[in-house]
């Protein structure tokens, strides 16, 4: 009888260890799996971008405007970031700019041609606050500063067939035992992308979604988003940004850009058009439809 046990216990072992050794190799960290996103969203640093803006109310009017965006960082991880409006007429020559050092120190500017000042007025919007009418913050549209969060793999997950990593994202001096994580990120483990941001409130509660559509290979490492749509739940409005050109080079993005005499001397003249409408998958714009793939 003893035998008998000892061979059933030996054989549950040895399928104990065939499982273990068959198992992948070692699951990163959150901050790892961060780390590589960083790593090759870093590879495209210098970035022109002709883009549609379509803003949705709750009541499911439409806005559409045409909007440039430049975007500029150094080695040392300072960055220099232009929004600039040129349709419809009420909001053309409208621009913000905001540069962050690499210590996430921010200033935005902002430009408000209809108020006949010809400078930039210093504004305020939080870190949370939205910009120039947007449902984005600052920080939403132009990224986090790793040194200012925590990260923690709160598990994996696969949807239509692609695996992903939930890395929840806390403030760099919460407890992370004790408090609830401010946003989950969806990064596709096949080319470490972001392609879903949960924004949440102190209760767990969704605020805000953001979610990357039409992505393409820009290099061996690097994806693009063709279209970015946030969708803020407590005001029941959405933004969708849609990159209809996009140029990564130096040479469209120098230092003089991020300057208001550049601003001011390369405004285009004051132009009677229709901002462009954009060819979009109408679950995108409209809260009753559905896209595909959701």
């Amino acid at each position: 009888m003893m035998s008998v046990i000892r061979y059933l216990l030996l054989t549950l072992l040895w399928l104990f260890i065939c499982r273990v050794s068959a198992q992948p190799a070692d699951v990163p960290t959150g901050t790892q799996i961060m780390q590589e996103v960083q790593r090759r969203y870093q590879l495209q640093t210098n970035i022109y971008e002709e883009l549609t803006v379509i803003l949705t109310d709750r009541l499911g009017n439409r806005d559409t405007r045409n909007m440039r965006r430049y975007s500029r960082t150094d080695v040392a991880g300072n960055t220099k970031f232009l929004l600039m409006f040129d349709t419809p007429v009420d909001v053309h020559g409208v621009a913000l700019l905001a540069n962050r050092d690499s210590a996430g120190q921010t200033s935005v500017m902002i430009y408000l041609p209809a108020t006949g000042r010809q400078e930039m007025q210093q504004i305020d919007p939080g870190p949370d606050g939205n910009i120039i009418s947007t449902d984005f913050s600052l920080e939403q549209m132009i990224g986090e500063q790793p040194q200012q969060y925590q990260y923690v793999l709160a598990g994996q997950q696969k949807t239509s067939n692609i695996n992903y990593y939930l890395v929840d994202v806390y403030a760099a001096d919460s407890n992370v035992a004790s408090n609830r994580p401010t946003r989950r990120h969806y990064v596709r483990q096949d080319g470490y992308f972001i392609t879903r941001t949960d924004y949440l409130d102190p209760d767990g509660h969704l605020l805000k979604q953001k979610t990357l559509y039409d992505l393409k290979q820009t290099g061996p490492e690097s994806w693009r988003a063709g279209m970015v749509l946030m969708e803020n739940l407590a005001e029941d409005h959405r933004t969708l940004l849609k990159i209809n050109r996009a140029i990564f080079s130096d040479e469209y993005v120098p230092d003089e850009v991020f300057t208001f005499d550049w601003l001011y001397r390369n405004q285009p003249p004051m132009k009677s058009v229709q901002a462009i409408e954009a060819e979009v998958d109408p679950g995108l714009i409209d809260p009753a439809v559905e896209p595909e793939g959701r």
